[in-house]
């Protein structure tokens, strides 16, 4: 275990306030010790940023969805990088139709594919809280890009300023179906996305 890690779970333990950012690297702590470390932010009220860069087992993405449901303090989740998987994406959607305190939330590089995609397009079309969200290198493909734009369309709810799907396969087979449902999405009356990132995502390919 690091030294990082015995420092957030003394931190945590003595319920220190000045606890507010917590950073956790593959190497950082077994996955026993990861899963508790989650189960005690679960009542944490000070930790708002939460950055994970490990490779997941799948005990880890339901520990990390039960934190998701539970917390009231989290306000930018991170967790770039870490094996989620379609399985992993559906359990933090899951957590984001109850869960109203997140913001921010970066689930780059977890190869969550066209489902994954869908999953989260499930939280979308309901959330009403979450700001920034980045799913970018995820092999999300047309019908994974068009369920995330239907969902902003169909939400008047939504608070998203900034959606990132770089390095996807959006424009896989041709862009129509997805650039209408883009269009209509920001053209929405009350819609304020106002950051959109398609980088290589093929639009414009046949």
């Amino acid at each position: 275990m690091s030294w990082r890690y015995r420092k957030y779970e003394k931190q945590l333990r003595d319920a220190d306030p000045k606890l507010t950012d917590i950073r956790l690297w593959n190497g950082d702590c077994s996955h026993h010790q990861f899963r508790s470390l989650l189960s005690a932010l679960e009542d944490n009220a000070t930790v708002e940023t939460l950055e994970i860069r490990m490779l997941f087992q799948d005990e880890d993405r339901e520990a990390l969805s039960s934190l998701l449901r539970r917390n009231r303090s989290i306000e930018r989740l991170e967790v770039r990088g870490c094996n989620l998987g379609i399985s992993g994406a559906r359990r933090i959607a899951e957590s984001l139709r109850t869960n109203a305190t997140l913001r921010v939330l970066n689930l780059a590089e977890n190869d969550i594919c066209d489902v994954g995609a869908g999953h989260m397009a499930k939280a979308l079309a309901d959330n009403g809280t979450l700001r920034d969200l980045d799913l970018g290198t995820n092999s999300v493909g047309p019908t994974g890009g068009t369920a995330l734009f239907e969902a902003l369309e169909r939400n008047p709810g939504s608070s998203l300023e900034r959606l990132i799907l770089d390095w996807n396969e959006i424009g896989r087979g041709g862009t129509e179906g997805v650039a209408e449902a883009i269009a209509r999405a920001i053209g929405r009356e009350g819609a304020i996305l106002s950051e959109l990132g398609l980088s290589m995502c093929r639009i414009g390919a046949g």
